[in-house]
């Protein structure tokens, strides 16, 4: 049963009203060829009706409620097909001053497809078909079987036939983190590769020589899925495809921290408890898997605790914390914010809260003192210091909520995070791992926490013990100034040094080279299984 079935099952259909429920494709292709024709709704009975007629649909004009959808255009979020390409999505409301005379108009959605035709008809709109049911009358009257699903067309598309020498991947960080750098350096390598990047946000900024697929693109993103050797996902199983990895595909996973973590994850994580469903999602992770990228030893443990995995873990170190090592580290930043160049930066970036008696809803914390911190960076290293602020991207639509002098930047919504610890000068968080990074090349780093007791006592449980960092700790705003202003810069490098080494974290700037090898070499089919440690990081 697929999920035209179960909508039939849910709603049934025989007091559907005529002039929607009786209308076959046949009717629609004959109606199609008199007047102008419209797409109202952008979901999976569009991509349905493009993969049914292919480049001989035609739409004229696209409608669609969502706000979030309105202004994109059809290839963003439906297969991409010539004749439909450019057609920007509209808010419905257009359609009642249009003028246009008598249009026809292709409802797509499966559940909503009765109040849209209300809808229709208010706007004075009398001819309108709907996918579902046309898909209806399809199953009826022949036998309860789809001509046209969804399904069935994937499958005539090239066979589905892997191309051994396409990379497929999703990255809880849109054109950011490993993914980024592993590819940059892929490309550099070889010529000859087809790299798909599914992403959240179509204005992702990403190299030319990738293709962009939204997530909202559902037959565009399974097509690119099952046509991949290659599937390259981030941490949890979130990065993975919902198609069924057959023989041939190649799962690579990666994560979205560096090499060492401070807040335990996934089956280890407070949150997750006894809840069934999170832990099957969890555990559902290896079955997409061959090949676990970790940065170190302990990153190692701590995967196979939180994700319960055995699987062959490649430690290569962190990928995307390669940038910090290059004499350029500060240039992409500053290619965006020119106007902060010869500035000291710090970089403020707490991680967001659970809220609520379930904890199911996330929040965050703001109590510092912009004004004392940039004081006291200034009056303990000198020159002209501004603050980013950079909230976690699970709550990063709250900082416009808070209050910024002229001298603080919000970069919430900057695209790699990456790139802003590379241009930083200092970093003060909580409990974020980023506070690991800048500490790769000896940046200060100071620790906020001014709800240590509550978080962890209620939120979040940590694999290494908080007082054990080789970070300034401070709960007030007293103590972060005290913290900073007696900053000694020789003990910080040495308990720096003292730290990652109990943890075997050694980082030298070509983890993504380490990466990029082992893919390239699993692609041409060189990868022997008893010399996996040929990729691993060497560095003392």
């Amino acid at each position: 049963m697929d999920s035209i079935d179960k909508i039939i099952a849910r709603k049934g259909y025989k007091n559907l009203p005529l002039n929607i429920y009786n209308k076959t494709w046949r009717d629609f292709e004959i109606d199609v060829g008199k007047g102008k024709f419209y797409l109202f709704g952008i979901g999976a009975g569009a991509d349905l009706y493009f993969f049914k007629y292919g480049n001989f649909s035609k739409v004229e004009r696209a409608f669609d409620n969502k706000e979030e959808v309105q202004g994109l255009t059809l290839s963003m979020l439906t297969a991409d097909f010539d004749g439909c390409c450019s057609v920007t999505i509209e808010k419905p409301k257009e359609l009642e001053n249009s003028g246009d005379k008598n249009p026809i108009v292709l409802i797509s959605s499966f559940n909503y497809f009765d109040e849209i035709a209300k809808e229709l008809e208010s706007y004075g709109i009398k001819k309108y078909y709907s996918v579902f049911c046309m898909e209806m009358m399809e199953r009826i009257y022949h036998h309860n079987i789809s001509m046209y699903s969804r399904d069935v067309w994937l499958k005539n598309i090239q066979m589905n036939a892997i191309n051994p020498k396409k990379i497929c991947i999703y990255s809880d960080c849109d054109g950011a983190g490993h993914a980024k750098e592993i590819v940059r350096c892929l490309l550099s390598m070889r010529t000859d590769l087809q790299i798909v990047w599914i992403v959240k946000n179509w204005y992702t900024k990403l190299d030319n020589k990738i293709v962009k697929r939204l997530m909202e693109n559902r037959c565009a993103r399974e097509f690119e899925y099952k046509t991949s050797y290659v599937w390259i996902g981030d941490s949890g199983g979130s990065g993975f495809p919902t198609v069924a990895k057959k023989y041939g595909h190649i799962g690579i996973g990666l994560k979205h921290w560096s090499s060492i973590t401070l807040k335990k994850f996934a089956l280890d994580e407070k949150a997750v408890g006894e809840n069934q469903t999170v832990k099957d999602a969890i555990l559902s992770y290896k079955q997409h898997i061959d090949y676990i990228m970790v940065g170190s030893e302990f990153d190692e443990e701590t995967c196979r605790s939180g994700f319960n995995i055995d699987d062959k873990y490649i430690r290569i170190g962190s990928p995307r914390s390669d940038i910090l090592f290059r004499n350029d580290r500060k240039m992409p930043f500053f290619n965006d914010y020119q106007e902060l160049k010869g500035k000291k930066l710090l970089l403020y970036a707490p991680t967001f809260r659970r809220t609520g008696k379930d904890m199911s809803n996330v929040g965050y914390r703001h109590e510092l003192d912009f004004e004392m911190a940039c004081q006291s960076m200034k009056s303990r290293f000198g020159g002209d210091w501004c603050i980013l602020l950079r909230l976690h991207p699970m709550v990063a639509k709250y900082s416009k909520e808070i209050v910024i002098p002229d001298y603080v930047i919000d970069v919430s919504n900057y695209q790699d995070a990456e790139e802003l610890v590379a241009a930083c000068d200092a970093l003060v968080t909580d409990y974020s791992s980023i506070m690991f990074e800048p500490a790769y090349i000896n940046i200060p780093v100071f620790l906020f926490a001014t709800d240590l007791e509550e978080y962890t006592s209620q939120e979040r449980d940590f694999y290494i013990d908080y007082e054990t960092l080789p970070f300034p700790i401070a709960k007030s705003n007293e103590e972060l100034r005290k913290n900073i202003v007696d900053f000694d810069e020789q003990k910080y490098k040495n308990d720096v040094k003292v730290f990652f080494n109990k943890y075997g974290v050694r980082e030298d700037g070509h983890a993504a080279e380490r990466a990029a090898k082992f893919i390239s070499d699993l692609i041409d089919e060189k990868v022997k299984e008893e010399k996996m440690t040929n990729y691993e990081s060497s560095m003392k």
